[in-house]
């Protein structure tokens, strides 16, 4: 493998995809000094996250929606995985991202029902 550094790019697409319009709003809301690093952590995660299930970073990136938390997170990897993630810590409301989510087993049956849509 070569020590060169290597440019990537990638298109999103906010007309054909709610993930898409979402991330973008994030980005925009990020400061400028600070997109080139969280574009290559978010790529670097992204391959970390294909070597615990490949289908991972897809799923994640479709479910996307700019109100990502902890729970909602780490329910998406137990449902792909089919491996508990044990996250009895985290309650129903937990800040750990950066939005709250209401009802958690109403988040999972969303969650549930949109990732059969998947396959």
């Amino acid at each position: 493998m070569s020590g060169e550094r290597r440019k990537i790019t990638a298109y999103l697409h906010p007309d054909d995809a709610m993930a898409d319009k979402a991330a973008i709003a994030a980005l925009d809301a990020m400061p400028q000094r600070m997109r080139g690093d969280f574009y290559r952590n978010a790529l670097i995660s992204a391959v970390a996250l294909s070597q615990v299930d490949a289908r991972l970073p897809a799923v994640i990136a479709m479910l996307f929606d700019g109100q990502l938390n902890a729970r909602k997170l780490l329910d998406t990897i137990e449902m792909i995985t089919g491996k508990p993630t044990y996250h009895a810590e985290l309650t129903p409301n937990s800040t750990q991202g950066r939005h709250t989510m209401s009802d958690p087993d109403e988040e999972k049956n969303t969650l549930r029902s949109k990732a059969k849509n998947l396959f």
